[in-house]
């Protein structure tokens, strides 16, 4: 039962297919565009329509604008102009030298870090030195 009813539908839409497929001759006046009539001037900025009263001239005047502008919004970074900064110690920040939109240059410093990994290493360091001379 099954494979007659997929059969039907299988052979009605292979017929709907190729109806779909046949070639129409139409009539080729009917799909021509119309003929353009091109109209020239000497001078460029003369034109017409064909209902002028549909368009009232108007008179062009100056007009006083505020020169501020009173908006409401809000400001974003451009995350395309900024560069993640990647510390070699964790810690806490207890000085900033650069904030957002200062321009910086390589080598200058953007922030001091109060880290306690450095300063355990940095006093193992002054051991190290401190116990080389004792040795010599």
């Amino acid at each position: 039962m099954r494979r007659a009813l997929d059969r039907r539908v299988l052979t009605f839409g292979l017929g709907l297919f190729l109806a779909g497929c046949g070639e129409s001759k139409g009539d080729p006046k009917a799909e021509a565009p119309p003929p353009v009539k091109v109209e020239s001037d000497e001078e460029l900025n003369v034109f017409s329509v064909d209902h002028p009263e549909q368009f009232p001239l108007a008179t062009a005047a100056p007009y006083e604008s505020a020169s501020q502008l009173t908006v409401t919004g809000t400001v974003a970074p451009d995350i395309t102009r900024s560069v993640p900064f990647i510390s070699i110690a964790t810690g806490r920040v207890v000085e900033l030298h650069a904030r957002l939109g200062d321009t910086v240059k390589k080598g200058q410093l953007l922030m001091r870090v109060q880290s306690a990994d450095m300063s355990a290493a940095f006093s193992d360091y002054r051991k190290a030195v401190a116990d080389e001379k004792l040795a010599s």
